[in-house]
């Protein structure tokens, strides 16, 4: 009896590591295909309109600029386009996760594009465009393509980047450790194992037991309200990084409920055997 009670305990224990192991590993690899993957950040500021909003703000700053060379708001008003603005910030999200300088691409053909419309507006004013006027019109321009870099860089979420980054490799290396050190276990736990039926019942309560925690503490978090409550001053940047945070939670609570829906699935497995093994046992009575 004292034999069989060990051989219990010893099984149970494996289950829990082996579902230990298993919520370790799947939130390494939930971190690797969210913080580390640049398609999942530019998913977001799609998500948040955060190209919209920055160029509404990349707009204002500029046509105060405008305003300071007497320029009216109007002349300035979307002189840099918002595709211009989407192309260099996905451009920047590549160099944040490459680790590359940041240059505003196409910004020649951009800064000839404004020149060109503030001197057609100079010539309908009747102003004359000597070289102070030039010089004046290459200043703002100049000074505006600064204000676009500005904009679409995000200093903070380069260093969250760049420091995230840094572990790719060793993350890699967690990932591959945690699963080898799962498979080890879940052969311990197939040998102490009697039959298969009952290999499915711990198969689906290991996943059970992953699956709720990558459910309720993710969950925890959302319902908190602690990412409503990050403290950022821009309306646009404020959106995205929450957008941005909410996004990697609930990827956590979906995969949670993938293993759950699994766990569900291999205990009706094992249901409909146990109950076709007392059929026959009924049967043969």
């Amino acid at each position: 009896m004292m034999k069989s009670f060990t051989k219990r305990i010893a099984r149970l224990f494996l289950a829990y590591m082996c579902s230990f192991l298993l919520f370790t590993l799947l939130l390494f690899i939930c971190i690797r295909v969210t913080l580390i993957r640049p398609a999942f950040m530019q998913q977001q500021i799609d998500d948040s309109h955060y190209v919209m909003n920055i160029h509404k703000e990349i707009s204002e700053k500029i046509q105060d600029l405008g305003r300071g060379s007497n320029i009216p708001p109007e002349v300035v008003k979307d002189i840099v386009p918002e595709p211009f603005i989407e192309k260099n910030m996905y451009r920047y999200v590549d160099t944040l996760y490459n680790g590359t300088a940041f240059t505003l691409q196409d910004a020649d053909k951009l800064k000839q594009t404004m020149v060109g419309k503030l001197k057609h507006y100079a010539e309908n004013q009747k102003i004359h465009t000597g070289e102070k006027t030039n010089e004046g019109i290459k200043q703002f321009v100049d000074s505006s393509l600064q204000v676009v870099k500005q904009g679409i860089e995000i200093p903070y979420l380069a260093g969250f980047i760049q420091r995230v980054s840094q572990y790719k490799a060793t993350l890699d290396a967690f990932i591959a450790g945690a699963a080898v050190i799962f498979c080890v276990l879940i052969g311990m736990l197939a040998l102490v194992l009697r039959a298969k039926k009952e290999s499915l019942f711990f198969a689906s309560f290991i996943l059970a037991g992953t699956g709720l925690s990558m459910i309720v503490f993710p969950l925890l978090i959302y319902f908190s309200g602690m990412i409503d409550r990050i403290g950022i001053m821009t309306r646009s940047l404020y959106e995205f990084v929450k957008t941005y945070l909410t996004a990697v939670d609930l990827f956590l609570v979906k995969t949670g409920i993938a293993v759950i829906a699994l766990s569900v699935c291999i205990l009706l497995v094992y249901g409909g055997l146990s109950y076709r093994r007392e059929l026959a046992k009924t049967k043969n009575l």
